[in-house]
């Protein structure tokens, strides 16, 4: 590396891990309120789903709203819940929902067998009816967006003959395309009507991919998938047994797949229940969980049952624990049992902690308690430590999100790390965009993203954005090695080629 290019570094950049040099550090997870009176959501397998009555329902939309922050509310059932489990970007998606409602029976009485009951006055079903009911009680404007003019049309009028009041707005756009004009006029159009209340209308999943990428920049208060209304010229005429054998015929090792992953998520839910049914009787009754804070951090000591009976019990101490500021340490030496309700404890907090750009970490995990959260799939959302000061030192290290250089035999190759979306996207852009206007037009860059854990749009925007930067500076560029969730991210946005492919400017 040339001492020209040495110079570009910045001043932070002088303690690096070995074999390479430390260039930037940007941060930022994005801070959006939501309603934390909400009970801890029950679990399963890694998809928290809350449980909310109607009232609170009313006060919740209407904290969310006056808030002006964007917000995403979403339903599940078990054939979305079903593509999670090979699927760890959707999962991350529904994960960091601010309200998840259940929807179906069967996933109805799963949660009864596990002791909580997921659908009471509000089921997924019943979601958005009661969203557009608050809506034109309240008068808040609605946006539709649907995949097509007729798909946008129908379920517009739908709305409106049920809802006359209602100011609403409406376009349809393809989430598959692949031109920046599209997707800057749906932005465009959504953020000129200014609405209240965004419904998306594209589809499982596609909806939920595209609601979990757009709408921290669009500024809508609330978004909500609504699935996608059936387009009557495009409707099939076959009863469902009739079209079930038919798709069986024509595609047999499809169904058989779909079959085996069914088992095997009904494996998974069994493996929950057994796990939570397990005897208790030789532990001590519920008891509270006790708060400490310290000069540089804020521990809350688990008891040997973490429980709903714990957790309530404990209120006054963990609705505050995350307004200090300081990184939070759950300890939990002591705790031989956990249930859905306080695995659901722990999930909301970890959100909480988010939302509100504070450091996480669990502390001492008994292998008893660590094999029901590894059994929901929760492995990966909970950083960890050994000790309350390692779990301290793991809190922290997620909130710095990282850009690492290495020389190559070519050039440079620069490592992002972390989440890239619209809480650091301009940081990243600009702590790539310093280093690589100091390579040389004979050197070659990459940006790997083996590291990179989440993209949003604005994420792949950064990439984006850095190839035609190099292509102006006269250099190549390669980006390399996304993980499967990105990988996903990608092909949905239908840049994989794209980006994928080295930026070469052309000869002289």
């Amino acid at each position: 590396m040339t001492a020209q290019f040495a110079s570009t570094l910045p001043s932070s950049a002088m303690t690096p891990p070995p074999g390479t040099v430390r260039a930037a550090t940007f941060s930022g997870v994005e801070a959006t309120p939501t309603a934390d009176s909400l009970d801890a959501p029950t679990p399963l397998l890694g998809v928290p789903f809350d449980h909310i009555t109607r009232a609170k329902l009313k006060a919740v939309v209407a904290q969310m709203i006056e808030s002006g922050r964007p917000h995403y509310l979403a339903t599940a059932d078990a054939g979305l819940l079903l593509r999670t489990r090979k699927d760890a970007q959707l999962r991350q998606i529904l994960f960091d929902t601010h309200l998840l409602i259940c929807d179906g029976p069967l996933l109805e009485f799963v949660s009864r067998s596990l002791g909580n009951t997921l659908i009471g006055e509000i089921s997924g079903a019943k979601l958005l009816p009661v969203l557009l009911e608050i809506a034109e009680e309240s008068q808040y404007r609605i946006f539709v967006l649907g995949e097509s003019e007729t798909a946008t049309g129908l379920l517009t009028e739908k709305i409106r003959r049920t809802h006359p009041q209602l100011d609403i707005g409406k376009h349809h756009y393809s989430p598959t395309s692949t031109r920046e004009r599209d997707r800057e006029e749906v932005h465009f159009r959504i953020q000129e009507f200014k609405p209240d209340l965004l419904i998306v209308a594209f589809g499982c999943p596609e909806q939920e991919r595209w609601i979990s990428a757009h709408y921290r920049c669009l500024g809508v208060p609330i978004c909500i998938g609504a699935g996608s209304p059936a387009d009557p010229t495009s409707r099939s005429q076959h009863p469902n047994f009739l079209h079930s054998t038919w798709s069986f015929v024509r595609e047999p090792s499809r169904t058989i797949r779909r079959a085996i992953d069914a088992l095997a998520f009904g494996c998974d839910l069994a493996g929950q229940f057994w796990r939570l049914l397990k005897q208790t009787d030789d532990l001590p009754p519920s008891a509270a969980l006790a708060a400490q804070e310290s000069e540089d951090r804020s521990v809350l000591i688990v008891p040997e049952r973490l429980d709903a009976a714990a957790v309530e019990e404990s209120r006054s101490e963990w609705e505050t624990l995350l307004d200090s500021g300081k990184p939070v340490v759950i300890d939990l030496a002591l705790t031989k049992f956990i249930d859905s309700t306080g695995v659901g404890f722990l999930m909301k907090l970890r959100r909480l902690s988010r939302e509100k750009e504070t450091a996480f970490a669990l502390a001492a995990v008994q292998p008893s308690v660590w094999r029901t959260i590894t059994s929901m799939k929760l492995a990966d959302f909970f950083p960890t430590g050994d000790t309350v000061k390692t779990a301290s030192e793991a809190a922290r290290q997620p909130q710095r999100r990282s850009l690492w250089l290495r020389e190559t035999p070519s050039g440079i190759a620069l490592h992002l790390q972390g989440e890239i979306s619209t809480s650091n996207s301009e940081q990243a852009f600009d702590s790539c965009a310093e280093l690589l206007k100091g390579v040389h037009l004979d050197e070659a860059a990459e940006v790997d993203l083996t590291r990179v854990t989440f993209l949003d749009r604005t994420g792949i925007a950064v990439l984006m954005r850095l190839r035609k930067l190099a292509l102006r500076l006269g250099i190549r560029l390669k980006i390399t090695n996304p993980n499967p969730a990105v990988s996903t991210t990608l092909r949905n946005a239908g840049l994989t080629e794209y980006l994928l492919r080295e930026a070469s400017p052309p000869a002289a």
